[in-house]
């Protein structure tokens, strides 16, 4: 085996190397990103969840549901 040759084949073997962690930083890069989304997700969720329980906490809320209530009363005695 040659000098060039020897040279070659590590070049080779260098460039197989160096593609095969390029795949795994795209790979971990994807996965980061569906993490992200579902973590995403759950933030909203959760604000969504907060700012409902603060709008059903309130006062006005809860008037709201009893004179709503009371109208369905009315029209189903009716």
């Amino acid at each position: 085996m040659t000098n060039a040759d020897s040279d070659d084949d590590k070049a080779a073997q260098l460039l197989s190397t160096f593609y095969s962690m390029v795949r795994k930083v795209k790979a971990r890069e994807e996965g980061l990103k569906q993490q992200l989304e579902i973590l995403t997700f759950q933030i909203d969720q959760e604000r969504r969840k907060k700012e409902f329980e603060e709008i059903t906490g309130t006062e006005f809320y809860s008037r709201l549901k009893e004179q709503a209530q009371t109208l369905r009363k009315k029209r189903q005695d009716s």
